[in-house]
């Protein structure tokens, strides 16, 4: 299926009006596309700044909620083609296209990007990837000029989760989101490695610089800092990212319980 190209010049309410008719076209209400194999929105990012990315990104997921829940859907932010030097695009392989994506050497102060940092961490169970994950994956995404390290939370710590018996096995969560993240930023270091506790190895690592967490994770940061500044070490600045859908309604907010509770009961 071929990418939807939007720009963020025609505005928020034009671009989610254009996803929203888009999405409808396809499908209907059913929903449109699969978790394994997402239709991709190309968000050309007129102003090269990373807020409006931000901001229309996160909107355009909110959309594919309200198509469906199930609805799957990546969006891929591309820099403005004046900002991107032709002989170092990045290629995406699955398309076979050239993408002017997003690189370190675009992400200064000066395009919008302040602050960066060198060593950005992220955490998650991230079952079943959904816009609520792949924002949080952004905007790690667009923080970090070195490396991102993304913890996946191991198998043993979910049996307490709702319907923990159709969670993803860690496998495959950890190549979701791996692939996730070298579709947005080939150019960036990549660590994927799983977590046992809240802290997730973020209280120990010297590399890392800034801690990107959802409402849901925000409240293990200050024991992360206090832990750090036991050892000498600089406390982590945060990055907090908003929830996707409706966040006043816990049932309308994207979440992989909420997708597990809808699996549970097309089923029955």
């Amino acid at each position: 299926m071929d990418p939807l190209l939007l720009g963020t010049s025609a505005g928020l309410e034009r671009n989610c009006t254009v996803l929203f008719s888009h999405l409808t076209a396809l499908c209907g209400t059913k929903p449109a596309g699969e978790p394994h194999n997402p239709l991709q929105v190309h968000l050309r990012v007129d102003d090269g700044h990373r807020d409006t990315a931000l901001q229309h990104i996160k909107v355009l997921y909110d959309v594919a909620v309200r198509h469906n829940p199930r609805t799957s859907v990546t969006v891929v932010p591309l820099a403005p083609l004046e900002y991107y030097e032709t002989p170092n695009r990045n290629t995406n392989s699955r398309e076979g296209h050239k993408l002017p994506l997003f690189t370190a050497s675009l992400m200064t102060p000066n395009c919008g990007f302040n602050p960066v940092y060198k060593g950005v961490a992220v955490g998650g169970t991230f079952d079943r990837l959904h816009g609520g994950h792949k924002l949080l994956l952004t905007t790690a995404l667009l923080h970090a000029t070195q490396v991102l390290r993304i913890g996946v939370t191991v198998s043993t710590m979910l049996t307490t989760k709702i319907h923990a018996d159709l969670i993803e096995p860690f496998e495959v969560r950890c190549a979701a989101v791996t692939k996730f993240a070298h579709l947005l930023r080939p150019d960036l270091g990549l660590e994927v490695a799983g977590i046992a506790d809240r802290a997730g190895g973020a209280d120990s690592d010297p590399s890392l610089e800034a801690l990107v967490v959802s409402p849901e994770t925000v409240g293990a940061l200050p024991s992360i800092n206090t832990a750090r500044l036991s050892v000498g070490l600089k406390p982590l600045e945060c990055v907090l990212v908003p929830y996707v859908g409706v966040c006043d309604d816990e049932e309308s907010r994207v979440s992989s319980t909420n997708i597990r509770k809808r699996l549970c009961e097309l089923s029955t």
